[in-house]
């Protein structure tokens, strides 16, 4: 039997973990405690012809499965997006058998064989309390930033009933936040940032996250078709109420005040913000003081990046970003703000060849290039 899934998509920093936390304490969805890799796995190990072997055996090692399973792990990752995030303890989910684990997972593919639909629903019937798995009506809501949306129209093949709701934001402030959360403070007063992206400079592989998850929402949209939302993260947070329920009627389920509350595990959870850590439980609206932080924490060059990048779709979603057609060389030499001093020359070799020219072109290429990349199985980080 097909579950009724919902699966989340957004580049990462648009707010996903926002809109998943409201959803999570809503008594018709049960949501996936943390996010997984089978998206990127399966397309590696597709490409290797080792899929059964991985979803088989070796998943039940993976840092997908051992959050659910082993302690140490969820110790350390809750320490990791405290020191990060500030959430205090986020991991609140029980932990699971791993025997247990392994026979109900393993259910699913003696039932139903061996297919992309089958990890999926034997991760959910491992985790889940056998009853809320049993019951048809319940949601099984699934966020993975990016990925998701990537991969709408094959999770849309494994689930033909399946909905998708896309978060989008401001790439702005999406670009601030993806930057404070890997530029740490040191000894007080000293900065650095962390090295490059996906084997691109910082700006430019955000400039190409944000972009091509936009260019996504708007594709996905028009295949998919009424099974395909789209919701802006700052209507979200001006607005919660209203989007709240425009969300609740997408997804058939009955509107009440526990969806203006973020809960994580049905339990209370302070939001995970690399901007302004620790806020409050429920939906604060920090979208100008964030976009005068943007200015105060990019250099020009960045700025001219991700404009050229994102300014046409952005428009499309009613974003007001500068037009930029064309990247000149003044355009490009001023350092990224704490780019470190080893990146700046490679890091300007590659923008001259590439990011120079009609933007169209340079959008096309980039958009294509990620999409190639995550079709091998390579990992796309943020």
């Amino acid at each position: 039997m097909t579950k009724k899934m919902v699966f989340i998509c957004g580049a990462a920093r648009s707010g996903t973990t926002l809109l998943t936390n409201l959803l999570d304490g809503h008594p018709s969805a049960f949501m996936l405690p943390s996010e997984t890799h089978i998206l990127q796995e399966w397309n590696y190990h597709k490409t290797h012809d080792t899929l059964e072997r991985y979803f088989l055996r070796d998943f039940f090692n993976s840092h997908d499965v051992l959050l659910f399973t082993c302690e140490e792990t969820r110790i350390e990752w809750d320490s990791y997006l405290n020191k990060v995030y500030k959430t205090g303890a986020y991991v609140k989910w029980k932990l699971v058998d791993r025997k247990d684990f392994i026979r109900k997972y393993l259910e699913v593919f003696s039932e139903d064989g061996f297919s992309l639909k089958s990890v999926y629903q034997g991760l959910f019937k491992a985790v889940m309390p056998q009853e809320e798995y049993e019951n048809d009506n319940k949601l099984l809501i699934d966020k993975r930033p990016f990925e998701n949306e990537v991969s709408a129209e094959l999770l849309a093949k494994e689930f033909p009933d399946a909905k998708f709701i896309h978060i989008i934001r401001d790439p702005r402030a999406r670009y601030l936040s993806a930057k404070m959360r890997t530029v740490l403070p040191r000894l007080g007063f000293l900065w650095k940032q962390s090295g490059n992206v996906n084997g691109l400079d910082f700006a430019t592989a955000h400039s190409q996250i944000a972009m091509t998850s936009m260019e996504l929402a708007r594709l996905n949209q028009d295949l998919l078709g009424d099974k395909y939302h789209v919701v802006c993260y700052e209507d979200l947070v001006k607005f919660p109420e209203q989007e709240m329920k425009k969300i609740a009627s997408f997804l058939k389920i009955d509107f009440n005040d526990i969806l203006l509350r973020q809960t994580s595990n049905k339990e209370e959870q302070e939001a995970c913000s690399s901007v302004d850590g620790g806020e409050v439980s429920g939906v604060t609206d920090f979208s100008e003081a964030r976009l005068k932080k943007y200015y105060r924490n990019t250099s020009y060059t960045e700025r001219m990046i991700l404009n050229m990048f994102t300014w046409k779709i952005g428009k499309y979603f009613n974003y007001d970003l500068e037009q930029i057609e064309n990247l000149r060389i003044k355009d490009l030499l001023l350092p990224l703000k704490w780019e470190g001093p080893e990146d700046y020359l490679p890091n300007r070799n590659y923008m001259l060849k590439n990011l120079r020219g009609k933007s169209s072109f340079v959008r096309e290429k980039h958009f294509h290039n990620i999409l190639n990349q995550f079709s091998r199985g390579e990992t796309i980080t943020d």
